[in-house]
């Protein structure tokens, strides 16, 4: 597991600078209370041990509301702790039924 800790540079997933100040500060609170490194390892967790998923089938999976754990991968791809699927590996989502984006853990990780 890394040891990753995000700091007040990293919210650009979370919020941007032309979002509105309530969504910075939303985004401020969710690191500030640890909530953002738990929904992190309960993506990462869920991708290990689900992989091949859609994001809105991992949340669920998690029971998420608000796609709580599907708006974490992106991050987690960036850091390379899980990889977004490819081209191919796209398919029918199980809860949306269009055709989405995969998750799996690194290779090799």
């Amino acid at each position: 597991m890394s040891s990753y800790q995000p700091s007040l540079f990293d919210v650009a997933p979370i919020a941007r600078k032309q979002d509105p100040i309530s969504s910075q500060l939303a985004a401020e609170e969710l690191i500030d209370s640890g909530k953002l490194a738990e929904r992190e390892r309960v993506a990462l967790a869920l991708v290990n041990l689900h992989s091949g998923k859609t994001g809105e089938e991992l949340d669920q999976l998690a029971g998420a509301k608000k796609r709580e754990i599907s708006k974490r991968l992106a991050g987690l791809a960036q850091k390379r702790q899980i990889r977004r699927g490819r081209k191919e590996e796209m398919r029918a989502c199980s809860v949306t039924g269009r055709l989405c984006l995969t998750w799996w853990p690194m290779e090799g990780g």
